[in-house]
């Protein structure tokens, strides 16, 4: 039988799953890196991903860009890896992860990401 994963998770247990103490994701919080959905609850996903996009990019760089563009580079930033191309459906799971996340503009986080990685950005189809 397989196990329903809750896609939030408490500052503790985003701590242990990121590797992170609860302080530094507390910290990242106020950094503006992690979107809070509520008290002491974030989003998994991206957390994930803005948190890929928080260690790869500059310290600059990750201060000037909002929540969902460091999101959005994180998510970016797999497609790069492994050299692959971002399709449209890619994009739709993109702004599907956007609604829950509450974010009204994933083409902008896109859009600003891809400025964000420069070359190291993938390509789209």
């Amino acid at each position: 039988m397989s196990q329903q994963i809750d896609c939030f998770a408490n500052t503790k247990k985003l701590a242990d799953f990121l590797g992170f103490t609860p302080r530094r994701v507390r910290q990242l919080a106020e950094e503006d890196v992690l979107i809070r959905v509520g008290r002491g609850q974030f989003h998994i996903t991206q957390s994930i991903y803005a948190s890929v996009a928080n260690k790869i990019l500059d310290g600059d760089k990750t201060r000037e860009a909002d929540p969902m563009t460091l999101t959005a580079a994180g998510w970016l930033r797999a497609f790069a890896v492994d050299g692959s191309t971002v399709t449209k459906s890619d994009r739709e799971r993109w702004r599907a992860l956007c609604a829950e996340c509450r974010y009204g503009a994933p083409e902008a986080a896109l859009a600003n990401a891809m400025r964000l990685l420069g070359n190291n950005a993938p390509i789209f189809s």
